[in-house]
């Protein structure tokens, strides 16, 4: 039950109404905020403008948007521009972008908006990223002479960040520092981290020694997005140099490890993040689920099954809870090693612990069985998938299909092609894995049909699927088709590999075309393909077969010298 307000026996009514309303904000009451409004008129006493202003306050505080706009439409005859400010600012927390620019203009339409009102709008486009939308309102204001004020900058280059518009936030801070304002660290914090989501390390580093040179106070948040960028970027070395300075001037924080863990394992430097991983203990730092998920993604890289599962027991005898992700890249380490055994087993785990598996973790443990040749198995873990709730990948039909090739499945590796073109986004991989498993079974026919219906789907092949088409038409004797893919595949200014002449050669060879073998090997040494002795052996075969005696010889007497340059 509501407490009652008996404002007919205050001295100063209103003043004791807003004096309650007000009260409400600090938890964020925005119930016993209603209620006194409600009591108020009960009284048959208005609200006055100051008890709307301090009621629509506490529902922007308490994230209640709508009951705000409610309020103020209640109010908005006699709104003042602490109204309109504290409305927007409730639209702003929300996100509720296209609202809060509604009221602004009606604002302008009403009374004068202040920088208050500026930054509430800024705040809600920030919350949504609308970037551009920011720096055009962030010009528009200034033409109405209500100038930004650093709030503002920071504001519109967090919305740019949000949107990874690194060069926007960049002129943002330029213009920020010619109107003199005060830059921050959260202004530069916002820039290095736009960068750092472009991968502009370069930038984000510069940025950084340009906070030192000021004499700025550095925070870890800034450490961070730098590291960060060096993260995306690659640039494992100088992200650890980084750590290594943000712990010689602040408190260590797990979050810096963290970045400078994953950017190591982002390029696969497992030994680096492995002693990272056991440098936390010597700052005194909790090693968090995402420490160890970082570290579990250089050793996955790696295909270090055996270390990625001891981390993984690591989690759970220290009492973290261990995520999917980590889970994801055990799976990943050991399928990646040809353990499809342990892979499955994993995933049997997450089930029975009642863990919610993702999409991740069925296309790990569909590429597990595809390293391990169990294409039945790749196949029936696909139709768990949608039984699952879970969205079908181009990734685990890619995985199914190279299964069924490395067993010459064609037909099921056909069907889940087929299927793949109805659900998801066929890539090249899709094509080149499901003609590769023609060329095996000999069917050369449907591996030309594929790459026409490659051309039709605007999927561009490669040299591995023109290099198995052509060894299809080699196994099939059509020397013909060989020399028109290979053909094909330099007018697209792809640059036919060893294997690719090698099978079209060996398809000259078998038909006797002594003429056109040694064309393609001329044709070789101006593309720069090495020849291997199954090549020369593929065009000594066919000089032989035509009694070309003079040519046999020459190319025996190469024979020695490519085999010499192989071993070398």
């Amino acid at each position: 039950m509501q407490p009652a307000l008996r404002l007919d026996k205050a001295t100063h009514p209103h003043k004791a109404l807003t004096s309650r309303i007000s009260a409400c904000r600090r938890h964020r009451d925005w119930q016993l905020a209603l209620h006194w409004l409600h009591e108020a008129e009960s009284a048959a006493i208005r609200p006055n403008t100051i008890a709307y202003n301090a009621a629509i306050s506490v529902c922007e505080g308490a994230g209640e948007w709508t009951r705000a706009i409610s309020l103020f439409s209640l109010a908005v005859e006699e709104a003042d521009v602490v109204t309109y400010n504290a409305t927007v600012c409730a639209c702003g927390r929300s996100a509720e972008w296209q609202r809060a620019l509604e009221l602004l203009r009606l604002a302008q339409e009403q009374l004068q908006p202040d920088v208050v009102t500026l930054n509430s709008t800024l705040l809600a486009l920030e919350k949504a990223a609308e970037w551009s939308c920011a720096l055009l309102l962030l010009a528009e204001m200034a033409c109405e002479a209500v100038a930004g004020d650093l709030i503002s900058y920071n504001t519109s280059i967090s919305a740019c960040e949000k949107a990874a518009q690194w060069e926007m936030a960049l002129i943002l801070l330029c213009q920020a520092v010619d109107s003199r304002q005060e830059i921050d660290i959260i202004t530069y914090s916002a820039v290095i981290s736009a960068c750092e989501k472009c991968a502009k390390w370069e930038m984000a580093l510069a940025l950084l020694a340009d906070v030192q040179s000021s004499f700025m106070e550095v925070d870890i948040i800034t450490y961070c997005a730098a590291i960060s960028a060096c993260e995306k970027a690659g640039r494992w070395t100088t992200a650890l140099d980084l750590l290594q300075e943000s712990q010689r001037t602040l408190k260590p924080s797990i979050v810096a490890a963290n970045a400078a863990i994953s950017a190591c394992g982002m390029a696969a430097e497992w030994q680096q993040a492995l002693l990272q991983l056991r440098a936390t203990g010597h700052y005194s730092l909790n090693p968090d689920v995402i420490t160890y998920a970082a570290a579990m993604s250089a050793l996955e890289k790696a295909s270090q099954w055996q270390r990625t599962l001891a981390l993984l027991q690591e989690i759970g005898r220290r009492s973290a809870k261990v995520n999917i992700i980590c889970v994801n890249s055990a799976m990943s380490a050991c399928g990646n090693a040809g353990r499809w055994q342990l892979a499955i087993h994993l995933l049997t785990e997450v089930r029975t612990r009642l863990m919610q598996p993702d999409v991740v973790t069925y296309d790990a443990a569909i590429s597990a069985c595809a390293n391990g040749t169990e294409w039945e198995r790749a196949i029936a873990l696909l139709r768990v998938l949608p039984k699952a709730h879970l969205q079908l990948t181009t990734i685990a039909f890619n995985a199914a299909i190279t299964a069924c090739e490395r067993e010459s499945q064609w037909m099921s590796a056909l069907q889940l092609l087929c299927r793949a073109d109805e659900l998801v986004e066929v890539s090249v991989v899709t094509f080149s894995s499901t003609i590769s498993a023609c060329e095996q079974s000999g069917q050369w026919i449907m591996a030309l049909h594929l790459l026409d219906r490659m051309e039709q789907r605007c999927v561009h092949a490669n040299l591995i699927t023109f290099a198995s088409a052509i060894s299809a038409c080699e196994k099939a004797l059509r020397w013909p088709q060989a020399l028109a893919l290979l053909s094909a595949a330099l007018r697209r200014r792809l640059r036919p590999n060893t294997i690719a002449y090698s099978s079209a050669l060996s398809a000259c060879s078998q038909a006797g075309h002594w003429r056109r073998a040694l064309v393609l090997l001329l044709e070789m040494q101006e593309c720069t393909a090495p020849a291997d002795v199954s090549t020369m052996s593929s065009a000594i075969n066919a000089c032989e077969m035509c009694s070309q005696l003079l040519q046999t010889v020459v190319l025996l007497g190469e024979l020695p010298k490519v085999a010499l340059h192989l071993q070398n």
